[in-house]
């Protein structure tokens, strides 16, 4: 799948000239990007421990080296290996009313230095949630949740210019991520 772009005459975001001393856009118009959507495998299972406890184990990877990702030829390769996922869930039933939940997901990414950059970039993660619910009745149900998203610092030794104007400089990458969010299922036509 390839996505072209559409960017009006000086409508565009300027990075600098070319040689002939036309601007340099970031998206040039009419350039194209591949934008292939990679096949997924998935594996995932649900197992009742015991009455109140639920375990779900789950295992996801993207088979990334196989799109049309790549840059030309001449370019360095930006993908190592299929990005992958492995979590792990427990779910606790206290009563009819309420049940609490917790995971933990880690994720290997499979891009090399060469993929990153600062519009950009893959991280291998470890994720650790939180969540529960509370049933009000037939009809309703609250459900809270959180996770924390750890990302792995990644460092990587670049260079600008050519020859002796050549510069080395280190570039880092690194984030993390809190999400907490609330919400409400509503059955119609339940039980009576």
């Amino acid at each position: 799948m390839d996505l072209t772009n559409d960017v009006p005459d000086g409508k565009g975001f300027a990075i600098g000239y070319h040689d002939d001393g036309s601007v340099k856009y970031l998206y040039a118009n009419d350039s194209t990007v591949n934008a292939d959507l990679p096949a997924m495998f998935s594996i995932g299972m649900d197992y009742q421990l015991i009455e109140p406890l639920k375990l779900s184990l789950t295992y996801h990877t993207y088979l990334d080296k196989q799109t049309g990702w790549a840059h030309p030829e001449d370019s360095p390769k930006e993908i190592d290996k299929n990005f992958w996922e492995f979590a792990i869930g427990l779910e606790y039933d206290i009563n009819e009313q309420f049940l609490v939940s917790t995971g933990y997901l880690h994720a290997e990414t499979g891009v090399n230095q060469h993929y990153q950059s600062n519009l950009g970039f893959s991280l291998s993660t470890n994720t650790v949630a939180l969540g529960g619910a509370w049933k009000i009745n037939d009809v309703f149900k609250v459900n809270l949740g959180a996770y924390y998203v750890m990302y792995d610092k990644a460092n990587y030794t670049q260079y600008q210019g050519t020859g002796l104007n050549t510069i080395a400089y280190e570039e880092t990458y690194l984030k993390s991520t809190f999400v907490a969010a609330i919400g409400v299922d509503i059955t119609l036509g339940g039980k009576k």
